[in-house]
């Protein structure tokens, strides 16, 4: 396991040298759109810019790299953030910059096929409004509230069927749009 100096002296170097990596997905919290054994290619580097929809990977807790979706910044007392969110899990979480590694360009399926995500844009931002829509549906009404609508329990019955539409609604995108 890398300790977090290692891993930021490690991505310092990857993102000064412009370099692309590849990474070779394990799990289905990206299914549909990533399968098991699906290679993406990510492009480390300073001067990326990050859109909602966007695949993106990054470092987590345990030192493992994970694939998801790049939803949205968010910058909490002078540190900043980003949401993150696998296209086939129901919920999403928010990531110190310090451990996001690059952005996708290319996949290789587990068939050899070719995927340019720039082909993909479409798809990438529907998939990803879709969700920003529940996050900011989500804190606001936690702010709001302050708690009380998500204790109340036919709200957070409300709120669960939104999630769950939301995930079919992605994979409906992923499934229709290629």
């Amino acid at each position: 396991m890398l300790s977090s100096y290692k891993k930021k002296v490690l991505l310092n170097i990857l993102q000064e040298a412009d370099k692309i990596i590849q990474i070779q997905i394990a799990g289905t919290s990206m299914y549909p759109f990533l399968k098991n054994d699906d290679t993406v290619f990510f492009n480390v580097s300073k001067n990326n810019t990050y859109k909602c929809g966007d695949i993106i990977a990054y470092y987590d807790d345990n030192s493992n790299i994970i694939v998801h979706r790049f939803i949205k910044w968010k910058k909490i007392n002078n540190l900043i953030f980003f949401c993150q969110k696998g296209d086939n899990l129901l919920s999403w979480s928010w990531i110190s910059i310090e451990n996001l590694i690059g952005k996708a360009i290319f996949i290789i399926t587990k068939d050899k096929k070719k995927i340019v995500l720039k082909k993909q844009f479409i798809k990438n931002r529907i998939t990803g409004y879709i969700v920003l829509i529940i996050v900011l549906f989500y804190e606001s009404a936690f702010k709001r509230k302050k708690n009380k609508l998500l204790n109340n329990s036919f709200a957070l019955y409300l709120w669960q069927q939104l999630v769950l539409f939301v995930t079919n609604m992605q994979k409906i995108i992923n499934n229709f749009i290629k």
